[in-house]
């Protein structure tokens, strides 16, 4: 319900840093690793939901919702390798696709509710990971055009909040959910 806060000092100080974010409740951040001053924040809010793109490093932003059927927005990740390519995760439509840096987005085949998570792996970036709110944990290898559901998942039913793949290690992936912490 507030504006978004940038430091540029490690934390021992912070700013205001929403120029042109026009929504009040911002859920997901994303910089891509390829171009760091490259920022999306993911907002819903009672009155919908939207993208918004910063390309100074957060001084300024747009919003970059064109074609988002639901843009409300809750998760965010964005290509290691290519600053341009975008997945959303939304509050009740799936996942969308972005290879043009927002200026459009497509639906991927991931049609579940509630995406709470996202991450894309640094080393094969077709690889992209969703967490959802108790419809479970997907992962897909062509970029999002496929989905495949872990039907073994301890954390099926529960809210997963993060996805984390291990820089250093990148075959492990942590899930942070509201039962725990897995690693795989």
């Amino acid at each position: 319900g507030g504006p978004l806060f940038r430091s540029a000092d490690a934390a021992a100080t912070w700013s205001i840093s929403s120029a042109g974010i026009t929504r009040a409740s911002l859920y997901a951040l994303a910089v891509a690793p390829s171009s760091p001053s490259t920022i999306f924040a993911g907002a819903d809010d009672d009155n919908g939901g939207d993208v918004f793109k910063s390309t100074d490093g957060g001084s300024n932003w747009v919003a970059v919702s064109a074609g988002l059927t639901d843009a409300r927005v809750h998760a965010i990740a964005v290509d290691p390798t290519t600053a341009s390519t975008v997945y959303i995760g939304t509050r009740s439509a799936g996942v969308f696709k972005s290879t043009n840096g927002g200026a459009s987005w497509s639906p991927t085949s991931l049609k579940v509710g509630f995406v709470t998570a996202l991450a894309v792996d640094p080393v094969t970036p077709a690889t992209v990971y969703a967490g959802t709110d108790s419809s479970g944990f997907y992962k897909s290898t062509d970029g999002g055009a496929t989905w495949a559901a872990d039907t073994n998942s301890a954390f099926a039913a529960s809210t997963i909040h993060s996805i984390v793949i291990d820089p250093a290690t990148p075959t492990n992936l942590y899930v942070a959910t509201s039962t725990g912490v897995y690693k795989s």
